[in-house]
């Protein structure tokens, strides 16, 4: 089975097409690999200590490698560090942004979901340089998908279901 790795900035609907995509359940397999897990020292409940895990993102790179070939789509995160491993690693991804005038949109987004303030805030601080086409251009996949008013990761089933076919990694 070809694995598509999907780098997607956070809101962008990949926890919701992971967990709630019945619609397409038949088209495509996921994992929503979430960073916090591996970038942070848990304790025995599974809850982050506050210090960060010396093996990031090594480890987390790691886990991407080991179901590459046993879903269709891995979602993983947007943070640089990550998709310098990536790159480093030679693992092909694609990238999935919101275009850099939504901010604002993004933030309710965030809101919504639940995100701590702190993350919000973040976010809104951060911006400009997580979301610039000039940032965008430093990264190297081979392609990009940048997420327009409403738009979702499950809006475009097709286009992911292309990017599969043509750099899909294989087990």
């Amino acid at each position: 089975m070809k694995t598509l790795i999907v780098s997607a900035f956070p809101a962008c609907g990949k926890t919701h097409f992971h967990t709630k995509g019945e619609k397409c359940d038949n088209y495509f397999t996921t994992l929503d690999s979430d960073s916090s897990k591996f970038s942070w020292v848990l304790d025995s409940e599974g809850k982050s200590t506050g210090v960060r895990e010396p093996e990031f993102p090594n480890n987390y790179i790691q886990y991407i490698k080991d179901n590459v070939g046993k879903v269709s789509l891995i979602f993983v995160s947007s943070h640089n560090e990550v998709r310098q491993a990536l790159e480093d690693n030679l693992l092909n991804y694609v990238t999935v942004m919101p275009y850099p005038k939504l901010k604002d949109e993004w933030l309710q987004r965030c809101v919504d979901r639940g995100s701590p303030e702190g993350f919000v805030n973040l976010i809104d601080k951060m911006w400009g340089c997580w979301t610039s086409f000039e940032v965008q251009r430093k990264w190297s996949p081979t392609d990009r998908l940048f997420l327009r008013k409403g738009e979702y990761i499950s809006d475009h089933l097709p286009l992911l279901d292309t990017f599969r076919d043509h750099h899909g990694l294989e087990k």
